[in-house]
């Protein structure tokens, strides 16, 4: 963070969607001001709610921000219709956690604070194991966690394939983990990152989702969507669509909720299947439903995912 002329102790602002109970909402109360923690929780994140966290950051004035993409992508998206200029919180960084981080979603929060976008990598079972250098390379802490990414057939995964995330914890001496396999599904980097801080050490290219979430194709394999989605997501904003969210029912059928609730043109839909046949190996249906985008009681909302039927298939291909 440091590199981004920020330091982890100073004050930063934490939107939230997260239902909290009565005595977390007190403690937090009592430690947020030690910590330099500003936050505004709130389990919904609705344009109202959007509104107030705006004003306690202004108010805070927090050195940067930690939180998921899409609810800094929602801020900037809701203070640009109210004619509020983001840009005037002094924000120095945003710091992007637990989901998924595309390259639309990175741009919209980069244009709208007008700060750097740094993508945090962890999980609740170690911490943060990796943070994106200003090159782009996820840089990862060797002598606190060994990441392996590992492929479908256990063997180690090649430079720029995805694979599932293992892990070794080097520092919990009370339940070591060993070769843990966390549940993520990440890209290694084909180099050590040209900034020279970690020489001889590849770091990650890009965290590409959940096992349970990251699409797959008719033979079962792991397709790296996350850039491609990224764009789609562009167009849709294009056409008046703020918000996305892919479901993957079946490898040929694919569910698109978007906000507002309304049908995007057939022209948008057939250009996004018509996209998806190469990585997918088949013929695509992309179909909107009236179905609202779901945000998961953790906080999440995922970009892409895939329906239990889908999952149920996918597990049967990998036997």
């Amino acid at each position: 963070m440091a590199r981004f002329g920020v330091r982890p102790w100073e004050r930063h602002g934490i939107p939230g969607a997260v239902r909290l109970s009565t005595v977390q909402k007190f403690v937090r109360l009592l430690t947020d001001p030690i910590t330099g923690r500003c936050r505004n929780w709130s389990f919904r994140f609705e344009p109202s709610e959007i509104m107030d966290t705006i004003r306690w950051f202004r108010l805070s004035r927090p050195h940067y921000l930690v939180g998921q993409p899409w609810m800094m992508h929602r801020m900037r998206h809701f203070a640009r219709r109210a004619g509020i200029d983001l840009r005037r919180l002094g924000v120095r960084l945003a710091v992007s956690a637990c989901d998924v981080l595309t390259p639309f979603v990175e741009r919209s929060i980069r244009d709208g604070f007008a700060c750097p976008v740094l993508s945090e990598y962890g999980c609740t079972e170690v911490g943060s194991m990796a943070h994106q250098c200003p090159h782009g390379t996820l840089h990862l802490n060797p002598e606190h966690t060994i990441v392996e990414i590992i492929d479908q057939n256990g063997e180690r995964a090649r430079p720029g394939a995805m694979g599932r995330v293992v892990l070794t914890s080097l520092h919990n001496l009370a339940m070591p983990l060993i070769r843990y396999a966390v549940g993520d599904v990440a890209v290694p980097a084909e180099a050590a990152c040209p900034c020279g801080l970690q020489p001889g050490l590849p770091g990650l290219q890009s965290v590409e989702g959940r096992v349970s979430t990251v699409w797959r194709d008719a033979a079962g394999r792991y397709v790296p969507l996350r850039a491609l989605l990224g764009e789609f997501q562009e167009d849709l904003y294009r056409a008046g669509y703020w918000e996305t969210q892919f479901v993957q029912h079946a490898t040929d059928e694919i569910e698109l909720r978007v906000r507002p609730r309304l049908p995007p043109p057939a022209l948008i839909l057939e250009q996004i299947a018509s996209r998806l046949r190469e990585p997918l190996g088949c013929d695509v249906r992309v179909r909107w439903s009236n179905e609202p985008v779901r945000v998961r009681s953790s906080g999440k909302m995922l970009v892409q995912t895939r329906s239990s039927a889908s999952q149920t298939a996918s597990k049967f291909l990998l036997r």
